[in-house]
């Protein structure tokens, strides 16, 4: 469905509608919760909520993800390398 998606501009709007903004809506509050702790500068948000939910709608596009990415693990990546920023500006 989501890579018809990409072909056929309604059914792009209703899995944007269904699965898209949620998904965004969810990442966009973790995300909130980590700037609001100091993990994550706000001006970063935007290219974080983008890559998570990239890899997301990858994962379920793909019938095995082509790269097994633990999560988890990419966020604590992620978050290190703004700790690590922060620190040296």
């Amino acid at each position: 469905m989501l890579s018809a998606a990409e072909w056929e501009p309604r059914i792009k709007r209703a899995v944007v509608q269904a699965f898209d903004r949620p998904l965004a809506q969810a990442v966009g509050a973790l995300l909130a919760g980590a700037v609001a702790d100091g993990q994550v500068p706000a001006s970063r948000v935007h290219t974080l909520n983008w890559i998570l939910r990239s890899l997301a709608l990858d994962r379920l596009r793909a019938a095995n993800p082509r790269c097994p990415v633990d999560l988890d693990e990419l966020v604590d990546h992620l978050v290190a390398g703004l700790r690590r920023e922060r620190r040296s500006a």
